[in-house]
């Protein structure tokens, strides 16, 4: 009943509710945000999502919650509310307000993972993205390098390499000699160099002059 009377509330209260003389100040607030998260806060695995919530029985409770982590000067917090299982769940999801709230509250170490676990995830992210698109430049010059070498084949079958003009004789022995080049690589090989543009052109001349054979 002491500690009931000391800070502001009764054991018949009908509506439990924040009592705001009791955080008059940024460091009471901290203190009383900090509590609440070692009561009944969480976060999950970074590597996995970013998510910080607070489980609270009371809708009241959960909205004073929320006004007063809105209020907090110093950080941008835009909480949420969600009812699950009967209770009221404050949660926030981007990894900046999560460090936010930890370092606020003094867990300045599990913020900093957080941050080094971001990282992590950042330079992985682009490794990946950087060997997706590798893959697929691959890929795809492997593809236009096989149309290519069938449409020489065929034209060295029914008419010969020597039928064919200077310009497109050259890339084309070129283009069987290394069949793994891009199409940039085989214009800067010739014995007078053009951009990948040219190649281009002339490759399709090639492709152009196989169909006709038909």
């Amino acid at each position: 009943l002491r500690i009931f009377d000391d800070y502001g509330h009764h054991d018949n209260d009908i509506s439990l509710r924040v009592n705001r003389a009791n955080i008059s100040c940024d460091e009471l607030v901290a203190a009383f945000l900090r509590g609440a998260f070692e009561g009944c806060g969480s976060v999950s695995d970074p590597m996995k999502s970013y998510h910080a919530e607070f489980c609270v029985p009371h809708k009241n409770l959960s909205v004073d919650l929320c006004k007063i982590l809105s209020e907090i000067p110093e950080c941008d917090f835009t909480p949420k509310t969600v009812v699950r299982n009967g209770s009221y769940v404050v949660y926030f999801k981007g990894s900046e307000q999560i460090c936010d709230l930890l370092t606020y509250i003094g867990a300045t170490n599990c913020a900093m993972e957080i941050m080094g676990t971001k990282a992590v995830k950042q330079v992985r992210n682009n490794i990946n993205r950087r060997i997706n698109s590798e893959v697929a430049n691959i890929t795809k010059i492997a593809s236009a390098s096989a149309k290519q070498l069938a449409a020489i084949q065929k034209i060295k079958d029914k008419k010969g390499i020597e039928s064919l003009p200077d310009d497109l004789r050259e890339i084309a022995v070129l283009r069987l000699e290394n069949p793994e080049m891009s199409l940039r690589d085989l214009g800067q090989n010739l014995s007078v160099p053009i951009s990948r543009s040219g190649a281009n052109h002339r490759m399709n001349r090639l492709l152009e002059y196989a169909e006709d054979l038909e």
